[in-house]
């Protein structure tokens, strides 16, 4: 098997168990007897850690040596294992969610070391194609979000632990196959770690932080529909099963826009695309409001392929463009934060204000943060001078 082709199927068996652990977290979790507001804060916690850790963990993988992606991403798949193994013994009260949000933690911790295996054959000129590649783990994202969704309604919530373990073994074993050629060059190692030695960021580019705000505020409307979708789909008679289905028909419209993208930023760009998921967002927060069934949440699931696939690739594209080449890194490294930023708004106020006021007025002020959100991104493209 070729490099390339083990690379895509890191990134498909990856986004597995990110679906596993986020999509499915407040199915478990309630399982367990957890509140609403609890989980929010569980999910919030988890991101903030994460994001402490994740760079922390780069700049370990950057230094090379025995301390390298491969053996890092397989050291945290083994301790996944152990939490989840845990899980199918301890299932009660704290303990379970100290569990569980340990398993999310790491599985956001592993986020970068699978991204930067890609960069890292491109190195050695082995060609990889990392557009197709995140294709795929739409693809097995969508896939695994129907079959868990199926196992639930079949065998309850051990079946989302017993998902995690196949899948951090199935991961471990593709990653023990991926071959490591050594570390980068001291040329390479320089060049990383000469961006940042400039003068003030946010005040160099006070586009991009406009920017990195507002798509934080859209985000955090993204990520607490998809935290809360459970409640959402139960509001009009869904159930965890119709959860699965709803969370494949998003993935899968992410596609279209993932293997069409440089067209679509040959023509548009970057910044005017972003201003059209935004625009989008506040539409679908609009329509989830109006929804009375399960079909009509579907069909509102199709709004993905002008949202969050929009936001996937036009927000790298913009940070690129936007920076100097010294910033490069350290803009990527930012935009990547608006989605932590924003998971942490989405599940904190998704989960209080359900617990306090419900799902509609959780969908309301979703939408309100949207709209606010999409507000400045306007303001950001025309302050943009890309």
């Amino acid at each position: 098997m070729s490099e390339s082709l083990k690379y895509k199927s890191l990134q498909g068996v990856y986004w597995m168990i990110y679906c596993v652990g986020f999509v499915y977290v407040t199915y478990f979790l309630q399982e367990k007897g957890i509140s609403a507001s609890m989980i929010g804060t569980v999910i919030a916690i988890c991101c903030v850690i994460s994001a402490f850790l994740q760079p922390w963990i780069g700049s370990l993988a950057d230094k090379g040596g025995a301390l390298n992606w491969k053996s890092i991403l397989i050291g945290l798949l083994g301790l996944n294992l152990l939490i989840c193994a845990a899980m199918l013994f301890i299932d009660e009260g704290m303990a379970v969610v100290i569990l569980f949000a340990s398993f999310m933690t790491l599985i956001n911790c592993m986020m970068p070391l699978v991204n930067a295996a890609c960069f890292y054959y491109l190195k050695k000129n082995i060609v990889i194609d990392f557009g197709s590649a995140r294709a795929c783990g739409s693809i097995a994202f969508a896939a695994i979000s129907v079959a868990v969704g199926k196992l639930t309604v079949m065998f309850g919530a051990p079946s989302v632990v017993a998902s995690g373990i196949a899948l951090n073994v199935f991961l471990m074993l593709i990653t023990f196959s991926m071959p490591y050629y050594g570390d980068m060059t001291e040329g390479d190692s320089a060049r990383i770690k000469s961006g940042g030695r400039q003068g003030n960021f946010f005040s160099k580019y006070p586009a991009f932080v406009i920017m990195m705000v507002g798509l934080s505020l859209v985000m955090s409307f993204h990520n607490c529909i998809q935290i809360y979708m459970l409640m959402i789909l139960e509001n009009v008679g869904g159930n965890s099963d119709n959860l699965g289905t709803a969370i494949a028909i998003a993935a899968v419209m992410e596609l279209i826009v993932l293997f069409n993208y440089a067209r679509l930023h040959k023509k548009f760009g970057a910044k005017n695309l972003l201003l059209v998921c935004g625009i989008f967002y506040c539409i679908r927060g609009a329509l989830y409001l109006l929804a009375t069934s399960v079909t009509h949440i579907y069909l509102i699931q199709t709004l993905q392929a002008v949202t969050f696939a929009i936001f996937a690739s036009a927000s790298t594209y913009y940070s690129d463009e936007t920076m100097a080449p010294e910033d490069k890194v350290k803009g990527q490294g930012l935009m990547a934060a608006v989605l932590t930023v924003g998971n942490v708004i989405g599940s904190l106020q998704g989960g209080f204000t359900f617990d306090a006021l419900g799902i509609t007025w959780m969908i309301i002020i979703s939408l309100g943060i949207c709209i606010a959100g999409a507000v400045l991104i306007f303001v950001a493209n025309k302050k943009s001078t890309v």
